[in-house]
């Protein structure tokens, strides 16, 4: 009985019908099956090369991924402008294609993904406006020393510690003191000490802080002359 090189007919029984044995067509084709995918011992059957960095060989029943070479610590990516075969890049250079190469940078997580903060301008600091909010680039506040003189009760000084001279007072017993600064948070810690014109220290009675402002309040004895009050902000 001839034995066929392709798939057998189908119409050909597997067992024969009189012995009840496997016909030898079929018996040929499962060898055949079994040497290209159950036996290890049969050689490679193919080998498959996709692009210049994956090659899958396929021997008997296993399969092997081998990836390309690349230095230590790079990264497989494609780098170009255009779809392209991936390389072996630095880190570096990876951040660059995919984020921004301007010196001064910082990588940033915004809302929906990662993003390049690019640099503020000279002084400025990095300012964080809390959760849910993307971190920017602000001019710092003018945070030094001064003096200024109060009228009616009010002053204004926007720095971080200064001295603030009140009004002349004729036999006053207490006084109070709204100064205005957009340093000042409603959190913050205003240290103060108040002293008559003479230098003599007069008695704190309080000081409450507010969003940019703080109301200072002192006593003293039928003080005429000025009350000279110090401060000092601390956020």
């Amino acid at each position: 009985m001839a034995i066929a090189s392709g798939f057998p007919n189908v119409s050909l029984p597997i067992a024969d019908p009189k012995t009840g044995l496997i016909n030898q067509t079929w018996l040929q084709f499962l060898i055949s099956l079994w040497n290209r995918t159950g036996q290890s011992s049969a050689g490679p059957i193919t080998a498959v090369t996709a692009g210049p960095n994956v090659v899958v060989n396929l021997t008997g029943s296993s399969a092997e991924i081998e990836l390309g070479l690349v230095a230590a610590g790079d990264l497989l990516a494609n780098v170009d402008a255009i779809t392209a075969a991936p390389t072996g890049v630095s880190l570096s250079t990876f951040l660059d294609a995919v984020v921004g190469a301007d010196q001064g940078s910082l990588l940033v997580r915004g809302y929906t993904f990662w993003q390049q903060l690019l640099p503020g301008t000279l002084g400025q600091l990095l300012q964080a406006g809390g959760p849910d909010t993307d971190l920017a680039w602000a001019d710092p506040a003018p945070f030094g020393s001064g003096s200024a003189t109060a009228v009616a009760g009010a002053a204004t000084l926007d720095q971080g510690s200064g001295v603030i001279t009140s009004e002349a007072l004729a036999a006053a017993t207490t006084y109070t003191l709204t100064l205005t600064n957009s340093l000042i948070l409603t959190t913050s810690t205003v240290l103060v000490n108040a002293t008559d014109s003479d230098g003599l220290l007069v008695t704190l009675v309080s000081v409450t802080p507010a969003a940019g402002s703080v109301v200072i309040a002192v006593s003293m004895a039928a003080l005429t002359g000025t009350v000279v009050i110090s401060f000092a902000v601390f956020n």
